[in-house]
């Protein structure tokens, strides 16, 4: 009798290979389960973002509306200067819009002794160019003259933290100790969200960024606005664009980045077109035969998406990756980063947009 018992508890075990028969369907399953997770996240990040800028962009519309001008404290020609790199400023494009949207500015003068006082200035060297601005204050009606700010995200994506905390929360930018010390805007990756702002003052048709404008045209786009005004700069975002380490991710976008200043110059500013053109707007192309890829390189953009233009680096934390497959078809074969405007028009013709081969988003504000 005890033997017969001591055998049906032993048939009542796992044998090892049943055992490892369940192992392998729980793992299979972990496997399916696991990536659809991922997947779900992303997408949710995705939306949180296209939100947080969705919001934005109606921020910019009422500022708009109120004032009769874009957000942003400094022109756009004064953030693409030379003088505004991040050794010795640094200021980038969102940073100085959120300075009209969120308020924070104390005085338009330069100098004082709280700790609490940051100074804000594109150039050092011009007394003129200097606010200072209580972190404490930025987001608060206390910031903005006792009115509500026009501005106001959740702390999660706009940290501003105690300033005299060292680098708190530091996100990577190269720029001086005032301006690190600004909270700046993130996607919900933690990536910093870029601006591109159009300068207002560059009047004319656009032409190529390594064309010659003639009167009555403007350079779309170029890497500074000491020799040439353009609809754009890169120097607005080199604070970012030149850096090792941006982001929650430590992206290094100064070689990761088609935008990166490893590509700054002719292929930084090709870039530019091609991304803040406006895919619909471009020279006349009756002409071009689509499948030459030296005809494709002589199109260029003649419409910007926006006067002001949101830019996401979407899931990899890269501002347009070179590493991207889909991003490089729309890139020449004589240079990985330098862009063809051209590219947005298939073999036959059909225009494209080059935001459908990356992760990265663009949201336009204003007309």
């Amino acid at each position: 009798m005890n033997e017969r018992r001591k055998n049906r508890i032993a048939r009542a075990g796992f044998t090892l290979i049943e055992l490892l028969v369940v192992i392998a369907i729980i793992a299979i399953v972990i496997s399916i389960i696991f990536p659809a997770l991922s997947g779900v996240r992303t997408a949710a990040k995705n939306t949180a973002t296209t939100a947080l800028v969705s919001d934005l962009v109606q921020s910019v519309q009422t500022f708009r509306l109120d004032n009769q001008r874009m957000p942003g404290y400094f022109g756009a020609r004064d953030l693409g200067a030379a003088a505004n790199a991040g050794s010795t400023a640094g200021l980038s494009t969102m940073e100085n819009v959120l300075l009209d949207l969120a308020g924070g500015i104390v005085s338009t003068s330069g100098g004082g002794l709280d700790p609490r006082l940051l100074i804000i200035s594109p150039d050092n060297s011009n007394p003129q160019l200097v606010v200072k601005v209580d972190a404490g204050l930025i987001g608060s009606e206390a910031g903005f003259g006792g009115s509500a700010p026009y501005f106001t995200p959740p702390g999660k994506y706009y940290p501003s933290g105690d300033v005299l905390e060292d680098d708190l929360n530091w996100n990577g930018q190269i720029a001086s100790f005032g301006i690190r010390r600004l909270p700046d805007l993130v996607d919900a990756f933690g990536t910093p969200i870029l601006a591109w702002a159009k300068d207002d003052r560059a009047k004319g048709n656009a032409v190529a960024p390594d064309a010659t404008a003639s009167a009555g045209e403007v350079l779309f786009s170029v890497e500074d606005s000491d020799t040439n005004p353009a609809w754009f700069y890169w120097q607005q975002n080199e604070s970012f664009l030149s850096s090792t380490g941006v982001g929650k991710k430590s992206i290094d976008q100064s070689t990761e980045s088609l935008l990166g200043s490893a590509s700054r110059g002719s292929r930084a500013n090709d870039t530019l077109m091609a991304f803040l053109g406006h895919p619909s707007f471009t020279s006349d192309v009756s002409s071009v035969d689509f499948r030459n890829l030296t005809d494709k390189k002589a199109i260029w953009a003649t419409a910007a998406r926006g006067p002001l233009v949101f830019h996401t680096a979407g899931p990899d934390g890269v501002y347009l990756s070179k590493t991207s497959k889909r991003t490089r078809a729309f890139f020449d074969g004589n240079g990985p980063d330098r862009a063809v405007f051209g590219y947005h028009f298939d073999s036959d013709g059909n225009p494209g947009d080059i935001t459908d081969a990356t992760d990265d988003s663009l949201m336009s504000a204003g007309n």
